[in-house]
């Protein structure tokens, strides 16, 4: 019993591993790869946590934010705020829509933000938010954006966190992130005896 019990424990943590390395990943080919990039991300650290998305969505505040270097973004443990600043330039992404995910489930408060029909769109999510106030069912912060006509997307994620902030984002189709996380679920539920 034993035995199969570790057995069991090593394919789960090889699945989990191979799925936060794929986030990963897609990170770097999504939003880093110079061959074929299909947005930007960028970075600004709120030390008192007072700005609004008002002002740092403003044109002047886009020089306020930094670039992360390759790799998955670290912080570490901090009280501070972080604010994400995604631009998708992929056309196909804009226009059928997608999902954005931080492949770290411990992310204790994340909202997005973006313009919708000329109108500003707020979606909450997080390891402290309830499952129905979340705005994706995942295990991890979701959030799908909806299509829309043109060749490029901004929203900006507000994340705070008491836990060590690790952000690998990701961009994805919806399909494929939901592949990704009922994989991930369903490969919990065999370790713990729930599906």
């Amino acid at each position: 019993m034993r035995i199969s019990k570790l057995i069991l424990f090593a394919f789960i943590f090889i699945v989990l591993e191979q799925n936060q390395n794929s986030l990963a990943a897609d990170l770097q080919y999504n939003l880093f790869d110079k061959s074929k990039p299909v947005g930007s991300l960028r970075f600004y650290k709120d030390v008192a946590d007072g700005k609004e998305v008002a002002a740092v969505a403003s044109p002047q505040f886009v020089d306020s934010f930094t670039i992360v270097p390759k790799g998955t973004p670290n912080f570490g443990f901090s009280n501070a705020a972080y604010w994400a600043r995604i631009e998708i330039r992929d056309s196909a992404y804009v226009q059928k829509g997608f999902v954005v995910q931080i492949g770290f489930s411990s992310i204790q408060e994340v909202d997005c933000f973006f313009e919708q029909d000329s109108s500003l769109v707020s979606l909450k999510s997080g390891f402290l938010r309830r499952g129905e106030d979340r705005a994706m069912p995942f295990l991890s912060p979701a959030f799908s954006i909806p299509g829309q006509n043109g060749s490029s997307r901004i929203l900006f994620l507000k994340i705070k966190s008491q836990t060590s902030l690790v952000l690998p984002v990701s961009v994805s189709s919806l399909l494929d992130s939901y592949i990704q996380d009922r994989t991930i679920q369903n490969t919990l539920g065999l370790y713990f005896g729930r599906c």
